[in-house]
């Protein structure tokens, strides 16, 4: 364990970036970043590179979330979340110092860089405890789940959960809207995060696509000139909307259904139609992104 300077802080971050082989996760509570080309342009070759990265912050704090979208990431967040961590598959950095420009310019921060493989494996259970808080283990609306097939108490909510978790999906993450719960596959298919919305009478499916701009640009408008023939691949209608941020379908098998009152009969009605479903939008990712990237 090796104590980083005041000055030094934000170089050994940047490394941990640019050494990054698979997957990088950052845990920032407070971030503005948009002019700190050092800080971006690494985190933009990381996700050239395929990285997977995982942002924690704090929730509801003003801009935060922009700040972080604007760069094509999905961020997690945290309730009350106050700790620094930054790391790769090998290393990590404990710090005072959250990715905010006038921090790296301005604060008297503390850090140190953990390479020894048990301390490192120490951060990763209390990130696994503390910060990422699993979903398979709890319910996002109240209690404890009992995570079995079949089980006819699950609502909707938990019934999505259950039902990825047995397809061997792991990073699955949620946050809030007024309608209700909204779930993250954010390991659905690397650089695409698959997002279940609740809007009222039925859940909307988003496709976000997390490549830098270019590409972005590039899949969206292969997809969009392909869009009669997706829509009849997919047997759904695709609403590919007006910032280019995402493909939007509207799941509206059971419109005006109350999903608060989902039952387990129901559920597996729609079970095969969500396999096809993912199948079905895999196959077309798989397709724009050979074309595109």
């Amino acid at each position: 364990m090796e104590l980083i300077q005041p000055a030094e802080i934000s170089g050994k971050i940047m490394t941990l970036i640019d050494q990054a082989k698979e997957e990088l996760i950052i845990v920032s509570p407070y971030n503005k970043f948009t002019a700190w080309k050092k800080l971006t342009q690494r985190i933009n070759k990381a996700q050239q590179r395929g990285i997977k990265i995982k942002w924690y912050i704090r929730k509801n704090i003003e801009n935060n979330v922009a700040e972080i979208r604007q760069i094509g990431i999905e961020p997690i967040e945290v309730e009350n979340l106050h700790c620094k961590i930054y790391l790769n598959e090998q290393n990590a950095v404990v710090t005072s110092m959250n990715l905010h420009q006038y921090s790296d310019s301005s604060s008297i921060d503390i850090g140190y860089l953990i390479t020894q493989k048990d301390k490192y494996e120490e951060i990763i259970k209390f990130i696994d405890v503390y910060i990422h808080n699993p979903i398979t283990q709890k319910s996002i609306s109240t209690g404890k789940i009992s995570h079995q097939k079949g089980n006819s108490d699950l609502n909707f909510i938990d019934s999505l959960v259950a039902f990825f978790t047995d397809l061997g999906y792991e990073e699955i993450s949620n946050r809030k809207n007024k309608f209700g719960p909204i779930l993250f596959l954010s390991d659905f298919f690397p650089n695409f995060d698959l997002i279940f919305e609740p809007k009222g009478c039925y859940y909307r499916i988003d496709l976000r696509i997390n490549y830098p701009y270019k590409k972005k640009r590039a899949i969206y408008d292969f997809l969009r000139g392909r869009e009669n023939e997706l829509n009849k691949q997919l047997g759904f209608n695709i609403n590919f909307g007006h910032q280019m941020k995402r493909l939007k379908l509207d799941l509206n098998i059971f419109e005006n259904y109350d999903y608060n009152n989902w039952s387990h009969h129901e559920f597996e009605i729609l079970k095969p139609v969500l396999v096809n479903l993912l199948k079905s939008y895999k196959r077309l990712i798989n397709n724009a992104v050979q074309q595109c990237v």
